[in-house]
Protein backbone atom coordinates (compact mmCIF):
# COMPACT_ATOMS: atom_id res chain seq x y z
CA UNK A 1 0.00 0.00 0.00
CA UNK A 2 1.48 3.49 -1.22
CA UNK A 3 2.26 5.94 1.63
CA UNK A 4 2.38 9.36 0.95
CA UNK A 5 4.74 11.63 3.12
CA UNK A 6 5.70 15.08 3.10
CA UNK A 7 9.54 15.78 2.22
CA UNK A 8 11.91 17.65 5.00
CA UNK A 9 11.54 20.48 2.96
CA UNK A 10 7.97 20.62 4.21
CA UNK A 11 6.78 21.65 0.74
CA UNK A 12 3.41 20.25 0.46
CA UNK A 13 2.55 21.93 3.93
CA UNK A 14 3.27 25.01 2.79
CA UNK A 15 1.68 24.40 -0.30
CA UNK A 16 -1.40 23.49 0.76
CA UNK A 17 -1.07 25.33 4.15
CA UNK A 18 -3.38 22.19 6.20
CA UNK A 19 -5.05 24.14 8.66
CA UNK A 20 -6.27 23.44 10.95
CA UNK A 21 -4.47 19.81 10.71
CA UNK A 22 -6.42 16.86 9.83
CA UNK A 23 -6.03 12.52 9.80
CA UNK A 24 -7.37 11.19 6.41
CA UNK A 25 -7.05 7.17 5.83
CA UNK A 26 -7.99 6.77 1.99
CA UNK A 27 -8.36 3.23 0.68
CA UNK A 28 -6.99 1.19 -2.30
CA UNK A 29 -9.12 2.83 -4.70
CA UNK A 30 -8.36 6.44 -3.67
CA UNK A 31 -11.59 6.69 -1.17
CA UNK A 32 -11.37 8.40 2.05
CA UNK A 33 -12.18 5.87 4.55
CA UNK A 34 -11.46 8.32 7.48
CA UNK A 35 -11.92 11.53 8.28
CA UNK A 36 -9.96 13.14 11.39
CA UNK A 37 -11.95 16.31 12.78
CA UNK A 38 -9.79 19.55 12.41
CA UNK A 39 -7.16 19.82 15.17
CA UNK A 40 -6.01 20.23 17.00
CA UNK A 41 -9.20 19.95 19.72
CA UNK A 42 -10.21 16.92 17.35
CA UNK A 43 -7.05 15.82 16.22
CA UNK A 44 -7.42 12.11 17.42
CA UNK A 45 -4.35 9.66 15.76
CA UNK A 46 -6.33 6.33 17.91
CA UNK A 47 -8.90 6.76 15.79
CA UNK A 48 -7.17 7.04 12.35
CA UNK A 49 -5.19 4.42 13.81
CA UNK A 50 -8.56 2.22 14.38
CA UNK A 51 -9.80 3.21 11.13
CA UNK A 52 -6.51 1.95 9.43
CA UNK A 53 -6.41 -1.59 11.39
CA UNK A 54 -10.43 -1.80 10.26
CA UNK A 55 -9.44 -1.39 6.46
CA UNK A 56 -6.25 -3.78 6.77
CA UNK A 57 -8.39 -6.06 8.01
CA UNK A 58 -10.60 -6.10 5.80
CA UNK A 59 -7.97 -6.15 2.84
CA UNK A 60 -7.06 -9.78 4.78
CA UNK A 61 -10.33 -10.85 4.39
CA UNK A 62 -11.11 -10.24 1.15
CA UNK A 63 -7.54 -11.96 0.06
CA UNK A 64 -8.95 -14.57 2.16
CA UNK A 65 -11.81 -15.32 0.24
CA UNK A 66 -10.00 -14.57 -3.14
CA UNK A 67 -8.03 -17.37 -1.81
CA UNK A 68 -10.41 -19.87 -0.88
CA UNK A 69 -12.46 -19.54 -3.81
CA UNK A 70 -9.12 -20.46 -6.06
CA UNK A 71 -8.38 -23.57 -3.39
CA UNK A 72 -12.44 -24.94 -3.73
CA UNK A 73 -12.24 -24.26 -7.54
CA UNK A 74 -8.67 -26.28 -8.36
CA UNK A 75 -10.24 -29.52 -6.04
CA UNK A 76 -12.92 -29.24 -7.73
CA UNK A 77 -11.54 -29.63 -11.02
CA UNK A 78 -9.50 -32.67 -9.54
CA UNK A 79 -13.05 -33.95 -8.15
CA UNK A 80 -15.51 -34.02 -10.67
CA UNK A 81 -19.13 -35.22 -9.72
Amino acid sequence: MPVLVDGMDDAVSEAFAAWPERIYVVDANRRIAFAGGPGPWEFDPEAAGQALDELLRSYECQRRGRERGRLQGSTRDRNPR
